[in-house]
C-alpha cells in the first residue's frame, strides 16, 4: 500500500485578480497554515494511527478488529484467552485475518506472508496433498501465541479437513536454513 501525505494549497487557487491584494494573500497564508496544521495533520495521522495496519495504534487496532470481526477488544474479547495480548500480537492476528480473507491459498503464498508477518521462519505451511495441513513452528517463543491463532482460527490454510501444529520439529527446517531466498 502506498503512503498517504495530505498536501493542500490554497495559495494555488488564488486567481490573477487577486493575486496583488495584500490582505487577500495574507488571509489565504492563515488559512493555508491552519489547513497544514489542523486538517492535513489529522488526515496523516489517521492514515499511519488508524488506516495503516502496520503502524496503527491501539484505537485503530479496535477499529480494524470491528471491521474484520475478529474480537480482541472491551467486552468482545474472550474471557478464556490463554495469554495476555500485546499491540503486537494483536495487529499480527488483524493482517492474518485480513489476508485470509484476500488469499489464493496456494502454499508459497501462505508461507511469504507468514515470513512477512512473523519476520523471519519462525511458523511454516506445508501441504500434504491428502486434504490435510501441517504448520511447524520453530520458535518455541511463538508456541501460546500460535495456539490462541488457532483458537481465532487464523491461520491461513488451503481447503483442508484437518490442521496439524506440531511445536519444533527440529533445528533447520527441511535442511534449507542457510540457502538463500529459501523458507
Amino acid at each position: 500500500m502506498s503512503e498517504y501525505e495530505c498536501t493542500i494549497d490554497i495559495l494555488d487557487a488564488i486567481d490573477w485578480q487577486r493575486a496583488n491584494a495584500p490582505a487577500f494573500v495574507a488571509l489565504a497564508k492563515k488559512k493555508q497554515e491552519w489547513y497544514e496544521q489542523n486538517h492535513c495533520r489529522f488526515w496523516n495521522d489517521w492514515s499511519k494511527d488508524v488506516f495503516s495496519l502496520d503502524t496503527a495504534n491501539e484505537f485503530g487496532l479496535s477499529v480494524w478488529s470491528r471491521i474484520l470481526d475478529v474480537p480482541l477488544f472491551g467486552e468482545d474479547l474472550p474471557s478464556d484467552l490463554p495469554i495476555t495480548l500485546t499491540i503486537e500480537q494483536k495487529r499480527i492476528m488483524l493482517k492474518l485475518k485480513a489476508f485470509i480473507c484476500s488469499m489464493s491459498s496456494s502454499t508459497y503464498e501462505i508461507n511469504r506472508k507468514l515470513k512477512e508477518i512473523f519476520g523471519g521462519v519462525k511458523l511454516i505451511a506445508l501441504d500434504n496433498a491428502n486434504m490435510s495441513y501441517y504448520y511447524y513452528i520453530f520458535d518455541d517463543e511463538i508456541a501460546d501465541f500460535i495456539q490462541t491463532l488457532v483458537k481465532y482460527n487464523l491461520l491461513p490454510a488451503p481447503n483442508s479437513v484437518l490442521v496439524s501444529v506440531i511445536i519444533n520439529p527440529g533445528t533447520t527446517p527441511f535442511g534449507f536454513l542457510g540457502a538463500p531466498n529459501a523458507l
